[in-house]
C-alpha cells in the first residue's frame, strides 16, 4: 500500500511525496508512528488544534492500488 503525504503551511505546499509505508513518512518528517497513524486515520492530532500562525497542515491519504489489466 502506498501513501501520499502533503504538508501545507499557510496554504502553501511545502512537501508532496508518495511513500511505501507510514514508517517512511515518520522518518522523513521526524514524527512518531502514532502521530502519523493518527493523521492518516483522520483522528484528532496536535497540529489541527494548534492556533499558531505557521502550524503545518499534514494530509496523508492512501493511494489506491492499480488494478492489473487482463
Amino acid at each position: 500500500m502506498k501513501f501520499l503525504c502533503e504538508v501545507l503551511v499557510r496554504n502553501q505546499r511545502i512537501h508532496y511525496h508518495t511513500y511505501s509505508s507510514l514508517r517512511e513518512i515518520c522518518q522523513d518528517l521526524n514524527l512518531t508512528y502514532y502521530q502519523v497513524a493518527d493523521i492518516s486515520a483522520k483522528r484528532r492530532n496536535k497540529f489541527d488544534e494548534n492556533k499558531f500562525k505557521f502550524a503545518p497542515k499534514i494530509i496523508i491519504t492512501k493511494v489506491p492500488r492499480e488494478t492489473a489489466s487482463a
